[in-house]
């Protein structure tokens, strides 16, 4: 179980959203690319995917959270440059933001988390309340397990390149 609140460090309460901006940063969705065995991945009825480029037996995934994270810093980014009047900067284009919001709706309609969060008409409904969570922590030990060593990079560098960067096994969130 876990204390869900309004304000975290990645959201600090009247302060600079600078002083989050490394924390984002060093968020690595990166580490959610898996490669794993086909016929272990068939048996578990995953669907077919890539290749890993160097060995054709292992399928490589990207788990959802992870996704859901990429999604997130992306949207992040976007509103800080929209807010501040910067230029928009993401080289995948806007409809890669509309796509993250859209997965994300998605997501939250497919989970349909049904926790009643209370309230006392302070717009901070369920601050501090508590959720049963699935763990982050085996989430992260699973996909460090099964890394496909694969690191986000814009064009033009091929696809195969992306495949030899084994992290730490650390995903940029210590907590969760």
């Amino acid at each position: 179980y876990t204390r869900i609140y309004w304000h975290t460090e990645y959201s600090p309460l009247g302060k600079a959203h600078s002083e989050s901006d490394h924390l984002w940063d060093i968020i690595l969705p990166s580490h959610g690319f898996i490669a794993v065995d086909r016929q272990w991945a068939a048996a578990r009825n995953w669907p077919d995917t890539m290749s890993m480029p160097n060995d054709t037996s292992k399928g490589v995934y990207l788990l959802e959270a992870y996704h859901h994270l990429h999604c997130l810093r992306i949207m992040r980014t976007t509103f800080w440059e929209a807010v501040e009047q910067r230029p928009f900067s993401h080289p995948g284009g806007m409809g890669h933001v509309e796509h993250c919001f859209d997965a994300l709706r998605q997501a939250i309609q497919c989970y349909a988390d049904d926790t009643p969060l209370y309230t006392f008409g302070k717009f901070t409904a369920g601050d501090g309340q508590v959720h049963q969570c699935r763990s982050w922590h085996e989430l992260r030990d699973f996909a460090t397990s099964y890394t496909a060593c694969y690191r986000d990079s814009v064009p033009p560098i091929p696809l195969g390149d992306h495949f030899s960067f084994c992290d730490d096994g650390r995903d940029g969130l210590e907590e969760g």
